[in-house]
């Protein structure tokens, strides 16, 4: 009854231990948020990867021919479900009238109804994602010509404040006609000591489609055309279509490692039996997952999240000294309590396990309300930019510097789960001085005048 009562008394004091939850909340509530954003930030940027690119990329420095029959072997095995092969070139993209209005690309050669099932295509189309068909560069008359699909950011530029695209007039813009630049290397005579030279290539094609990935960069440079009818364009004295890379996408469940060593001797048993290619030739491939090629920048955003989170953790030690200075005062101002407990018959350990069972509670209550006020900030990242926008101008997400038009608001659960356990850690150790200091009193002491 008296531990009961003591506990009452203390807690009586709204305003410092109040003082003491803030503390925890916000420096719990400020780690979430951080730990948060970052991490979605590399999910996001790891599943756009997948997302136009495939599971694995198989990449071959010398291109090859029969790709059909490679795709065919690769849909046979246990590990692929779908896999599409593409060329790619660098171009010029002139739209509409007017000789300033030239946009630099990069034009992909590709079968839309099978890169559509190895990656985002269908959705990224403002037109054909509500199709029930596979997206296709079918000509609405035979007059029409080649058609194609071309990025969003190519056509148009983003709102300089909002950060979004006028979809209404860039749908306008789907049937026009433009022009594309590109080049390629060929043999300008029979004779190979002449070498090959750089041969400019200019096709005019109808745009069919326009591409929104949601990924900046590459809605700001993507265009997509057949690959037989862009090979035939850029390679003319080839006679069948000859490709560098096949994009793959696993069946659901299978390990990425054991897939590659299966992909890499299906490539193997393709390379010797049907091109007939010597072991230098068949070695000239590689084969990686799409969040493989972009290890190397995420691990130097893994590293920034380590040194901020390093960063914020020593400012919000702060809170420590703070829970650390309120128990002291506590501790100093209720002597005579303690004095009274320890004489009723509580040992120096119970009173010591009193404040720190104090600043556990005020660990988990701040926590919780901490980790309710970053995830409800984080859900909702997106709502706050937009209005920061509109009323007062600042625009703090910029998809032309971090890539994708939206924030990633998913809640680190791994990581907040982290930061709730070392911050209800670091609330009881602030308590420990104090609680030592209240374990030590003696009652004699503090009660012989009484």
């Amino acid at each position: 009854m008296v531990k009961l009562l003591l506990w009452l008394k203390y807690l009586s004091r709204r305003k410092i231990v109040l003082l003491s939850v803030s503390a925890v909340a916000l420096s719990v509530a400020l780690l979430t948020v951080v730990a948060s954003l970052f991490t979605g930030f590399i999910r996001t940027y790891e599943q756009s990867a997948v997302d136009l690119l495939g599971d694995i990329v198989l990449e071959s420095g010398i291109k090859f021919p029969d790709y059909p029959k490679l795709i065919a072997q690769l849909e046979r095995t246990s590990e692929v479900e779908a896999a599409a092969a593409t060329i790619q070139a660098p171009g010029l993209l002139h739209i509409g009238k007017g000789s300033g209005n030239v946009r630099a690309v990069e034009v992909w050669g590709i079968e839309p109804d099978r890169l559509a099932r190895v990656t985002s295509l269908k959705r990224s189309l403002l037109r054909q994602k509500a199709l029930a068909a596979a997206p296709s560069f079918g000509a609405t008359s035979p007059d029409d010509g080649m058609g194609g699909f071309v990025g969003i950011g190519v056509l148009a530029e983003p709102n300089q404040i909002t950060d979004r695209y006028d979809f209404l007039a860039v749908q306008d813009l789907i049937g026009q006609r433009v022009v594309l630049t590109s080049g390629s290397m060929e043999q300008e005579e029979p004779n190979e000591a002449a070498g090959r030279r750089p041969r400019r290539r200019t096709f005019e094609f109808a745009i069919r489609d326009v591409v929104y990935a949601g990924n900046f960069l590459f809605d700001q440079q993507a265009v997509f055309l057949p690959l037989d009818d862009l090979h035939s364009r850029l390679y003319p004295s080839e006679p069948s279509p000859m490709v560098g890379r096949i994009q793959i996408k696993l069946r659901p469940g299978v390990d990425a490692e054991k897939a590659k060593a299966a992909i890499l001797r299906t490539w193997e048993d393709f390379a010797q039996h049907t091109l007939q290619w010597g072991p230098y030739q068949i070695a000239q491939v590689e084969a990686a997952t799409a969040r493989e090629l972009q290890a190397r920048f995420l691990a130097e955003v893994r590293k920034q999240l380590g040194v901020l989170m390093l960063i914020f953790g020593v400012v919000d030690c702060s809170a420590v000294l703070l829970v650390l200075c309120i128990f002291y005062m506590i501790g100093r101002l209720k002597q005579k309590d303690i004095a009274i407990l320890k004489a009723c018959g509580c040992s120096s350990a119970q009173v010591a396990w009193l404040f720190l069972g104090f600043g556990a509670v005020v660990g988990l209550v701040g926590c919780g309300l901490g980790t309710v006020l970053g995830c409800t900030f984080t859900h909702h990242i997106n709502a706050i930019e937009d209005w920061l926008s509109l009323r007062l101008g600042l625009k703090l997400w910029d998809s032309s510097v971090y890539l994708f038009d939206q924030i990633p608001n998913q809640v680190a659960w791994g990581s907040v789960l982290n930061i709730v356990v070392l911050a209800t850690a670091a609330a009881c150790l602030g308590a420990l001085v104090p609680a030592i200091v209240a374990a030590r009193t003696r009652p004699v002491e503090i009660l012989r005048y009484e």
